[in-house]
């Protein structure tokens, strides 16, 4: 549950001081370089399968849809 906690933490305290995919992906189509775009997917996809799709103690799990890409977090 803590580690769980720590983890969504640190992901909501990071995608505050990142680029938005969206940026990153204007960002790619210019330079031609994807590594930044795989590399924050690949970092999606970790967080997902740690959190799982469920949330413990009365939580819900929020989920925002982005085209192909989709976040989700447990909140109170």
């Amino acid at each position: 549950m803590k580690m769980t906690s720590l983890i969504v933490l640190c992901f909501l305290a990071g995608c505050a001081t990142k680029p938005s995919l969206e940026q990153l992906e204007d960002e790619a189509m210019v330079s031609g370089d994807w590594s930044a775009v795989e590399k924050r997917e690949q970092s999606s996809n970790r967080l997902g399968s740690i959190i799982g799709r469920s949330c413990p103690n009365g939580r819900s799990l929020i989920c925002v849809k982005d085209g192909m890409r989709e976040e989700c977090v447990c909140a109170e």
